[in-house]
């Protein structure tokens, strides 16, 4: 499976410990709202993250590939500046929080029962439904590229007679 950016939600994490979200070059409010909404979404586009069909009991349930991309700044403590780690722990309980809330929210919609009254095989097709994949880099925050401008229109040339 190939990685695209439509499959990654990105969230920064400065050093002043400030969480930013992005999703397809758009910064977000909140990354629980996008990642709820990426999951919710039936619709198939090349603007959405991709579908994995996943077959269960001879019947077929569609599922979303979310990557979740954490960049935060690695700083030496100081009494000026202090390291994200704090920031960082919270963030990915909080990210494992939203994935179990998705997790129930799915395991409800097909079994009538939250995630974790499953049998071992429905929780093996919930969770090939919603994965859970987070990265963490710590290279600083995560920046979108902007293009560079259009280059000037030429000038007009004169007509020499």
């Amino acid at each position: 499976m190939k990685v695209k950016d439509r499959n990654i939600v990105f969230i920064s994490v400065d050093k002043h410990d400030a969480v930013r979200t992005y999703y397809q070059k758009s910064e977000y409010q909140r990354y629980s709202q996008i990642i709820h909404l990426l999951h919710d979404t039936v619709g198939d586009s090349y603007n959405l993250p991709i579908i994995e069909k996943v077959q269960f009991h001879k019947q077929k349930y569609n599922g979303r590939i979310v990557g979740v991309c954490i960049f935060a700044e690695r700083l030496p403590d100081s009494l000026v500046s202090k390291t994200s780690w704090n920031k960082l722990i919270i963030l990915t309980r909080d990210l494992l929080e939203v994935f179990s809330a998705i997790k129930d929210k799915k395991s409800l919609s097909i079994f009538n029962n939250n995630y974790n009254e499953l049998a071992q095989e429905e929780k093996l097709l919930i969770d090939k439904l919603i994965p859970i994949f987070v990265d963490i880099y710590f290279d600083g925050p995560f920046e979108i590229v902007k293009p560079p401008p259009p280059p000037p229109p030429p000038k007009k040339r004169q007509k020499f007679k």
